[in-house]
């Protein structure tokens, strides 16, 4: 598999990516297109953890339609998985410990991002109105644990 890919259709596209993120941690995609003004089209992946029933932000990007959009966002995951494995990733990891009300119980996540705001938001997108979600615990992951 490499980082390059020319989808025929969209719904090759978002099946591609769909697989891509259920192999990495079993979650499923969701895609969210909107039009914007003088930028084309906008993507925003979300995805869903049926463990414990949980929707989060995963990335957002612009393209010209919506074949070439899911090419860069299927590039951009792939990429993206490849640079979590390096030692010198510019991503920082966190886990984080949060209380569930849905399920009435603690979690602990897995989140990356360049900083914490980023990491933030993609722990809180699509919450706002669920105001008894409380976050215990986040723990940043050292990329090199020997140091």
């Amino acid at each position: 598999m490499n980082n390059t890919i020319n989808f025929k259709n969209m719904y090759e596209g978002e099946h591609t990516i769909q697989k891509l993120i259920k192999s990495d941690n079993n979650c499923s995609a969701h895609f969210e297109y909107s039009n914007i003004t003088l930028k084309g089209i906008e993507l925003t992946v979300i995805t869903y953890n049926p463990s414990h029933k949980t929707s989060f932000f995963l990335h957002s990007l612009y393209g010209k339609n919506k074949i070439e959009v899911l090419e860069k966002m299927y590039k951009h995951i792939y990429e993206l998985k490849t640079t979590l494995k390096k030692k010198e990733s510019p991503y920082l990891n966190y886990l984080i410990e949060w209380y569930n009300p849905k399920e009435k119980e603690k979690v602990t996540s897995s989140f990356y991002g360049e900083n914490i705001q980023q990491v933030l938001k993609k722990f809180y997108y699509g919450k706002y109105k669920e105001n008894n979600i409380i976050i215990y615990n986040m723990k940043l992951i050292p990329s090199n644990p020997s140091c």
